[in-house]
Formats: structure tokens, C-alpha cells, sequence
């Protein structure tokens, strides 16, 4: 598998892990009720994909509960959209998140 800075694309990712959280669907509700709708209002997203982690029967729970990623056409696009006032909402409502939550992790790769 290549990445898509292999590609030759130069596009970014910012990836979100979440950790189990005390009450999976407390999480769910906040996180697909009153979060991702921030995210989504944010222009210069090139793409987000959300994934709920599972594990085959019989085996551990997974280290990540949700993990989020978004796309940017470019590591200078990616800091030119987490410079604008429309990420306040989000970055904000990721801090509720952990705090009331859940344990996240965020992640840049090219």
C-alpha cells in the first residue's frame, strides 16, 4: 500500500484516535450529534472518513474506539484551514470530548 504522498498527490491527513470510552453510546451521541457537524461546516476539508473500531470474536478489544480522518490537499492547505476561526467550534469540541469521554490521539501524516 502506498501513502498518498507516494503518489505523488502531496495530500494530508489528520488523523483523530479515540480511546474506548466509558459510555460508548453517551460518545456516539456527542460525537455524531453535536461534533462531526462542526466538522463539517469547516471549509478546506478535502475529505473525512469516520470508522468504528471492532475486533475479531474472541479477541481483545481494540486499542482506538473511533478513529477520524481528514484529508487536506496539502500539509500548507491542513494549516492554512486549522488557522481559521471555523476550527474553533471543532478543536473545542474535541476538548469536551476527551474530557467527558474519551482519551484522543491526533496524528499528521503525509
Amino acid at each position: 500500500m502506498r501513502s498518498a504522498h507516494a503518489e505523488g498527490k502531496g495530500e494530508v491527513k489528520v488523523t483523530v484516535l479515540y480511546g474506548t470510552p466509558k459510555s460508548p453510546e453517551d460518545f456516539e451521541k456527542y460525537y455524531l450529534g453535536k461534533h462531526m457537524p462542526l466538522v463539517d461546516k469547516v471549509t478546506g476539508i478535502k475529505r473525512a472518513e469516520l470508522a468504528k473500531c471492532i475486533s475479531p470474536p474472541g479477541s481483545p478489544p481494540p486499542p482506538f474506539y473511533r478513529v477520524t480522518e481528514l484529508w487536506f490537499d496539502s500539509p500548507e492547505a491542513m494549516q492554512k484551514v486549522m488557522a481559521t476561526p471555523e476550527t474553533r467550534l471543532p478543536k473545542e469540541s474535541v476538548a469536551v470530548a476527551t474530557s467527558l469521554f474519551v482519551n484522543a490521539a491526533l496524528v499528521v501524516a503525509d
